[in-house]
């Protein structure tokens, strides 16, 4: 079976994603990205609009959602790192 036949079979039916991305906008979440291959759809927004959509942790699939997702993952206000490792100031030999 080829990739393409394989993301055929096992991707996110798009109706699915439309579904996830309006109930996203409809609570002023902005939709980063859609994929139908890897069956995900990444929202941001800010803490409050998630803990209105999803509610607080561990996060829910709203009734809306019940169909169509399997999970909400991801959820953080933690910042991302940030690489802190010492730098050489002297230039290469």
């Amino acid at each position: 079976m080829s990739r393409e036949e394989i993301e055929a079979a096992r991707a996110a039916a798009p109706e699915d994603l439309a579904q996830v991305e309006q109930f996203a906008r409809t609570r002023g979440l902005r939709v980063l990205e859609s994929s139908a291959a890897r069956r995900s759809v990444i929202l941001s927004g800010s803490a409050e609009q998630i803990r209105a959509a999803f509610g607080s942790e561990p996060a829910a699939i709203p009734p809306e959602l019940a169909s169509v997702a399997q999970a909400v993952l991801g959820i953080s206000t933690r910042p991302v790192a940030r690489p802190h490792g010492a730098q050489n100031k002297k230039p290469p030999r």
